[in-house]
This record gives structure tokens, C-alpha cells and sequence, in this order.
């Protein structure tokens, strides 16, 4: 019964984690606060781009483990507009002798008659080549693997800036590959795909429960309404069904009960 329970519980771990943090990893735009202390107003502040006619040239990870300074300009001299942290990903824009011009939203905030002046816009900024590299280049640690940076709880939602660990919850070790492939050859999995079952039609998925037919309806078009949803099997033993969903910021797991229906 105690692996039993310990794959249950690492299916439930796993449908959490993708839940908690999906909606970030779906935030396309990374603001940065800067605070300009400047008291004249600088209509041109900094590298403005233009970013539907900006090419990106590649991108590259953070590999240094204290992160890498955002420079305004491509000199260590230059003011640091913020960090980067280790493993972010970076869009590059422009390659220069040991600097890298990377895409990025920018908010500056300055005062101006005693007044707090906010204005963001796309900008052109600077990290050290020597800090970035590829993504096979990141590596993790043991302290790494159980940070959340959200966790929802009776339908409420507390948030975690810089992450935490959930050491109540989860217990992660590192394994080497040859481990993983000894293991993967026993691997058990509880979730049935019978997604030729029960299919969409017109937009409309229909799971048959015993008190009720719940109804899961696709609203493509409803911009930040938007919502989109796919059938993605069955857990006979816990007695629910699995159903994705898709919106506009984030995506989530759902367990439907076969009998109530929540």
C-alpha cells in the first residue's frame, strides 16, 4: 500500500505543480521596475525599440548562479537598470564584443513636481556574454526541485514572488540517467487515455456523472475570456475523469468527480 500511495500522490503532485505554475510561464511580457532618479523628464530614457520590427537573433539562458546585471549600456560603468536570474531566458537582439543587447519591457518610475511618473515601453538593454549561455548549460540542484511559486487551496490563490519550498509536501532527490532508465522500464501509470470515448463536438465536452452531465464549453474567441478545453482520460480508482483547460494567461489539470460532477 506505500507505493501505492506514493504514485497517487505523485500524480496529484504533478497536476498541482502544472496547475500553480503554468499561468506564469504563459506571461509573455517581463516588466522591470526602474527607478530614475533623475528629476528632468527624459522623453528618450534608455534604448526604446520598435518591437514588432525588432529581430530576435537567438536566445540564451543565465548560467551564472548569482544571475547577471541588466545594463543600460554595453559598459560595466552604465547604470544597472535590475538582475536576471539564474536559468531565465533571454531574447537577444544584438551581439557585441562581451555584451549581448536583449529585448525587454521596461517601466520607469521618476518624480516630477512631486509627482510619481510612470512610463513603460520595449527597450534595448545589456547583459555580459560570459553570464548566458545555452539550456543544456543550467543545471539543477537538490534545493531547486521543490520550489512553487503559487498554491491554490479551496479555490484560493496564495503567491510566492521568488518561490518557496514545500518540504510538507513534496520530497524530490536527484537521479542519475542510468537510474532514470532502470526505473522508467517499471514505471506505472493509473491514467487511462480512452480520449476516443468521449470526444468534443461543436465546441462541447460532455462527461456523463451519475447525478448530473457536467459540460465543459470552449470560448476561443473571448479574448481574455478565453477558454479551451481537451479530454484527457480517466482514473478509475480515485473515480475521475481528467480534463484540460486552456485561458488566457494560464492552463490547468481539472479531476472531475464521475458522480457529482465537481
Amino acid at each position: 500500500m506505500k507505493s501505492f500511495s506514493i504514485y497517487v500522490l505523485t500524480f496529484l503532485i504533478f497536476i498541482s505543480i502544472y496547475s500553480c505554475n503554468s499561468k506564469h510561464k504563459n506571461q509573455t511580457i517581463n516588466s522591470k521596475i526602474v527607478t530614475d532618479t533623475e528629476s528632468k523628464i527624459r522623453e528618450n530614457a534608455g534604448n526604446p525599440i520598435d518591437y514588432d520590427n525588432t529581430k530576435v537573433l537567438k536566445t540564451v539562458y543565465v548560467v551564472d548562479n548569482d544571475g547577471v546585471e541588466m545594463k543600460q549600456e554595453d559598459n560595466l560603468s552604465s547604470a544597472t537598470l535590475g538582475k536576471y536570474n539564474y536559468g531565465e531566458k533571454l531574447e537577444v537582439i544584438e551581439v557585441k564584443d562581451g555584451w549581448l543587447g536583449i529585448r525587454d519591457r521596461i517601466s520607469r518610475q521618476y518624480k516630477k513636481n512631486g509627482k510619481t511618473i510612470i512610463t513603460e515601453g520595449w527597450e534595448k538593454l545589456y547583459v555580459q556574454t560570459q553570464k548566458t549561455g545555452n539550456l543544456n548549460s543550467l543545471k539543477l540542484s537538490p534545493e531547486d526541485l521543490n520550489i512553487v511559486v503559487s498554491i491554490t487551496k479551496n479555490n484560493k490563490t496564495e503567491d510566492f514572488e521568488n518561490g518557496i519550498p514545500l518540504n510538507d509536501k513534496l520530497k524530490f532527490e536527484l537521479i542519475n540517467k542510468t537510474d532514470f532508465e532502470s526505473k522508467k522500464k517499471t514505471a506505472v501509470t493509473f491514467l487511462i487515455s480512452d480520449t476516443t470515448n468521449i470526444k468534443k463536438k461543436n465546441g462541447i465536452i460532455e462527461l456523463q456523472c451519475d447525478n448530473i452531465v457536467k459540460r465543459y464549453i470552449d470560448k476561443p474567441d473571448a479574448e481574455e475570456q478565453r477558454q479551451e478545453f481537451s479530454y484527457i482520460g480517466n482514473i478509475p480508482f480515485l473515480n475521475k475523469y481528467v480534463i484540460s483547460g486552456s485561458y488566457y494567461e494560464s492552463s490547468d489539470f481539472k479531476l472531475v468527480d464521475k458522480i457529482t460532477g465537481k
